[in-house]
């Protein structure tokens, strides 16, 4: 008997693993799926926001001048600077560059036209736990890198600038 418990237990940990793994994928699979939904949502929401405008401007109650939020400004309203780069590195795969956060969080209007809104948008991302360098300018979300931190794998120019 305690010669087969060893396979027995190495039976059951590789049927765990096996399940685990299954699970994994089942949840990638449906946040895969939730992703694609919620840029399609956002896409129709866009559409139905031009047509609303245009309406309104049609019948007088919505000055030439006047705008309406955006998308994004609905999007990042309730976020912090870093839980809006955060937001948009998901939507990335796991990516964001420094350039296109602060040019998508300028639009956005959540951050004003300051000079130094590149190197305070870096200096945050740098010194925030969830993010890692991963290029010169561009960062990667902490979970998406590898078991061992290494996000080298994808970038070989990891470390440089």
């Amino acid at each position: 008997m305690a010669a087969n418990q060893p396979d027995f237990l190495e039976q059951e940990l590789e049927r765990q693993i096996g399940t685990c793994e299954a699970e994994r994928q089942k949840w990638e699979r449906q946040r895969d799926e939730a992703n694609e939904k919620i840029h399609a949502l956002e896409s129709d929401a866009l559409s139905f926001r031009a047509a609303l405008e245009a309406l309104q401007r049609r019948t007088g109650r919505l000055a030439v001048g006047q705008e309406r939020p955006t998308l994004d400004h609905l999007r990042f309203r309730d976020k912090t600077l870093v839980g809006a780069c955060e937001l948009l590195a998901r939507e990335r795969g796991g990516r964001i560059r420094v350039r296109d956060a602060v040019t998508i969080l300028k639009e956005a209007d959540r951050i004003g036209p300051k000079i130094h809104a590149y190197s305070m948008l870096y200096g945050l991302l740098s010194r925030n736990k969830r993010f890692i360098k991963a290029a010169a300018g561009e960062f990667r979300l902490a979970q998406f890198a590898d078991k061992t931190g290494n996000t080298a794998a994808d970038h070989p120019r990891e470390g440089v600038g």
